[in-house]
């Protein structure tokens, strides 16, 4: 049976049915982004889109929808244009799309996101599954199309329905949209408010500045043999150059926490998908105390948001966690496009993600409005963090960094790992090196910009810089790639390079400090010109007369996702893990770690010392939230040094005794 239509109406049925389809769909997925955003238990780690998305999920999926429809519309104009048969094919494939759409939304976001359980290929399973059960629902109704012919025009009296219900969707999510934006807006760029008794003229400026994922080998401050970091450099010769600083942890949350609050990872607990708890002292929080502006730029959009806890204490913190692109970017269409079109053609890295130039054209307008109260200034670049996409700016001048291996990265990094090969070649870990390295050297290019902009201003005689990066990268070494698989050297040395009044020009020290030694010296320095360094600042390093430092340094570091721990000497890295596993290797003979000395017999006592030396010193930093980065010293030992735990803030009423308060009131608080 036939129902003759005028030609074009077919077309303009089937595009304005995909229309309102993608307007309800995207309306029910805008509403479910914003409302998950709200919820305090979905891990951290994926982003919440602000109330934008609940207009833009109504717009992308029309527009996506409605491309679709007019392709199938289009066929059936161009085909049997009123054929039942040739209409219910199109009907299965457009009920295809909706049932895979709609299960690839559900199933992302709902069990990818709340458990990390799933990845990208049984995302991927879960949507063909749901496509084909709603394909086969639309052929098994197939019958009653038939026995109702009007159904090929897609009942036209049910169409005003449908067209006033998703009218009335869109209208809902633009006035929502509206009201959110009104109540959940931004704050201002701060800078207006002294606390009284605190701030004074004295008060120098601090500018922290990391390169998230820089390892210390690949600067040429620190020997490489690439002119990497031309203007960190410079900054060093106008100060203190540390060669041998060591991270807490070899990814960036717990590093940042270790930085923020000079505990240990098993102190702060910030790790997996347990952000930084609320209500220990950051550096932010304290300096604000004291009468700094503090502000924040962190470019990490996973990491480095709100969302993990370490944003605590800061007036201003921008992390495009609410923008534009990140609500776009949380919206299943949009992925979809990113995924098949953007990301092959364009660019791999995420849409959300800022580079460098952005982040300092950012900080440089805040610092063209601040006031003239004392600062801390935060900011975090992530360009040196895979996958590493061909820079315009650099070019090829370390090497052919080409997008084709970086989409390879990128799918590793998605799930889809088992196929595709690590690169292992020669060529390829050159290719590699060549897209790191021009990540380094643009950032190194962005900080410049903003250091003759700081050092134009009449505040930079009283400023102190101090960069450092969060962790390494492996880039070969040990067989792997990226980070977050293990404990190694080139994970966990980083460069730091502090600069400012009463530090000496072009200092070099060979001593081993740990990042989390940045808390204190922060501290230290915020009050200037004092008759004494604090305990454990960095600042004994260079005063003068010299003060004497620690006299045997060593340096823990943790990783609760593999179970590891390390231990960093002078002379030696230690890492042991749950399961007895340990390493050992000499740092002056073998700093590649090539040669694991754990085994060999006449390393044993070396063995045995630095075992007791990384249980005294575990006992001496009690957990007080996250006691599982201390499984890598073992079963025995970690039910030992947990039956010693100190109670956390607000874990309940028992009192320290009187010990325990003496090693409360060493820690860095104090």
């Amino acid at each position: 049976m036939r129902v003759h239509v005028s030609s074009g109406r077919v077309t303009a049925r089937w595009v304005l049915a995909a229309l309102l389809l993608g307007v309800c769909l995207g309306a029910c997925e805008g509403i479910f982004l914003h409302v998950q955003s709200c919820i305090s238990f979905i891990t951290f780690s994926v982003a919440r889109p602000g109330p934008a998305v609940l207009f833009l999920a109504p717009l992308v999926d029309a527009l996506a929808f409605g491309f679709v429809g007019l392709i199938l519309g289009i066929i059936a104009e161009l085909g049997h244009r009123n054929n039942l048969r040739l209409t219910s094919y199109l009907v299965a494939i457009i009920c295809f799309v909706t049932g895979a759409y709609i299960s690839i939304v559900a199933v992302y976001a709902v069990f990818w996101r709340w458990t990390h359980g799933i990845r990208s290929l049984s995302v991927l399973s879960y949507s063909l599954l749901g496509g084909l059960i709603a394909a086969i629902a639309s052929v098994w109704f197939w019958p009653a199309l038939r026995r109702y012919p009007r159904a090929a025009v897609f009942f036209p009296r049910l169409r005003w329905l449908a067209i006033l219900f998703g009218g009335a969707s869109l209208a809902a999510t633009v006035l929502f949209a509206f009201v959110s934006s009104l109540i959940g807006a931004r704050a201002t760029l701060p800078g207006s408010t002294v606390l009284a008794g605190w701030a004074t003229a004295n008060q120098p400026n601090i500018i922290m500045i990391a390169l998230d994922t820089a390892r210390a080998d690949h600067f040429s401050s620190y020997g490489y043999s690439r002119s990497t970091t031309s203007n960190l450099d410079n900054l060093a010769k106008k100060g203190v150059l540390f060669e041998t600083a060591v991270a807490t942890a070899p990814w960036t949350l717990p590093s940042f926490a270790s930085v923020f609050t000079g505990l240990l990872p098993h102190q702060h607990a910030a790790d997996g998908n347990v952000p930084l708890a609320s209500g220990l002292l950051t550096l932010a929080s304290i300096l604000k105390s004291r009468g700094y502006s503090t502000v924040g730029f962190n470019a990490n959009f996973v990491m480095g948001t709100r969302r993990t806890g370490i944003a605590q204490g800061f007036d201003f913190y921008e992390d495009g966690d609410d923008s534009f692109r990140s609500d776009l970017d949380s919206i299943g269409a949009f992925k979809l496009f990113l995924y098949l079109f953007y990301h092959p053609l364009v660019r791999v890295d995420p849409l959300r993600r800022r580079d460098a130039r952005e982040v300092s054209q950012s900080v440089m307008h805040w610092f063209g409005n601040h006031s003239q109260q004392p600062f801390f200034l935060f900011i975090n670049y992530f360009d040196a963090h895979e996958p590493y996409s061909p820079i315009r700016e650099i070019g090829d001048e370390f090497g052919d960094a080409h997008t084709s291996l970086a989409q390879r990265v990128n799918a590793e990094i998605h799930g889809f790992s088992h196929l595709v090969a690590d690169p292992k070649s020669a060529a390829e870990r050159a290719t590699v090196v060549a897209g790191y390295d021009s990540a380094i050297a643009y950032e190194d290019r962005q900080i410049g910009n903003l250091l003759r902009l700081f050092e134009a201003s009449p505040e930079w005689s009283n400023t102190y810089i101090v960069v450092f990066a969060d962790h390494g990268q492996s880039l070969g070494d040990h067989g792997h790639y990226g980070h977050r698989w293990g404990i190694s050297w080139e994970l966990l040395h980083v460069p730091l390079i502090i600069a400012g009044p009463g530090i000496p020009a072009g200092r070099r020290i060979t001593d081993l400090v740990s990042l989390q030694q940045l808390f204190a010296t922060i501290l230290d320095l915020s009050q200037g010109a004092s008759p004494a360094p604090e305990p454990k600042s960095l600042r004994c390093y260079w005063t003068f007369p010299p003060v004497t430092c620690d006299a045997q340094p060593l340096v823990v570091s943790e990783y609760s996702s593999e179970e590891s721990i390390s231990l960093v000497t002078p002379e030696w890295h230690f890492i042991r893990d749950f399961d007895g596993n340990e390493q050992l290797y000499h740092r002056t003979t073998d700093p590649l770690e090539n040669v694991d000395l754990a085994l060999s017999p006449g390393y044993q006592d070396e063995v045995k010392i630095l075992q007791r030396r990384l249980i005294e010193r575990l006992e001496a930093s009690p957990p007080w939230r996250g006691e599982d980065s201390l499984r890598g010293v073992g079963e025995s030992e970690f039910s030992l040094l947990t039956k010693r735990s100190l109670p956390g803030p607000g874990s309940g009423n028992k009192q320290p005794s009187s010990s325990e308060k003496e090693l409360i009131h060493s820690l860095p608080y104090e």
